[in-house]
């Protein structure tokens, strides 16, 4: 994706930024180099993640992908460390993941973070879809790995504990206050129809890029 000056406005229809966290409504194609996605398990991460790749045209880094071995072995937290290490030093990609253990390595890295903080209802349907296609389509996911049906039946039985999702967002909210992090553009989209605008927005960028 080629890079020049303009600002896009992304439109909040319904939610004000609020003070825990820095939010702009303002985007900079310039910083949307590299892309980090984050959110609850469930809202959309990944899918929202390739579409945003789609329009880059740029790599997809899974970080799902890079922690999970053959029958669901986690990888060792050094080797994973070093993998990520080694994927985030592209000069342009979109990745999705909340790993704890690389943020460090991805926030740094990264000159966007997209937080995909939708509501209850909205992720727990989503994961009821995901659980239904885990049940019938028998995806293959990563490492050669089937989703067994009792991880898909835990995360919509973690969402039903919301209240520790949003100690979780607190967490995340403190997180992007700190020093380290100011340089990263971020947004913070409380419903898909916010992610779409913001596609369609790159979108549009993208098409004026190459008339």
């Amino acid at each position: 994706m080629h890079h020049y000056n303009q600002s896009l406005l992304i439109q909040s229809s319904r939610h004000p930024a609020i003070s825990d966290y820095r939010n702009t409504n303002l985007m900079s194609l310039k910083k949307l180099k590299r892309v980090v996605v984050i959110g609850t398990g469930g809202s959309g991460k990944t899918t929202f993640a390739y579409q945003l790749v789609q329009l880059m045209q740029v790599k997809h880094i899974e970080l799902d992908a890079i922690f999970w071995l053959p029958n669901w072995i986690p990888r060792p937290r050094d080797e994973f460390r070093m993998l990520v290490t080694e994927a985030v030093a592209a000069d342009q990609w979109v990745l999705d993941g909340n790993y704890g253990e690389a943020r460090d390595i991805v926030w740094s890295n990264a000159t966007t973070l997209i937080w995909l903080k939708y509501p209850w209802h909205v992720v727990f349907y989503r994961a009821l879809r995901r659980l239904e296609h885990c049940v019938f389509d028998k995806q293959v996911l990563y490492a050669g790995n089937y989703e067994p049906f009792h991880f898909a039946f835990r995360r919509v039985i973690s969402i039903l504990f919301w209240f520790k999702i949003c100690r979780r967002h607190k967490r995340l909210a403190r997180l992007l206050q700190e020093y380290k992090y100011k340089h990263l553009q971020i947004f913070v989209f409380r419903a898909p129809g916010e992610a779409d605008r913001f596609l369609a927005q790159v979108k549009k960028a993208t098409e004026m890029n190459h008339a």
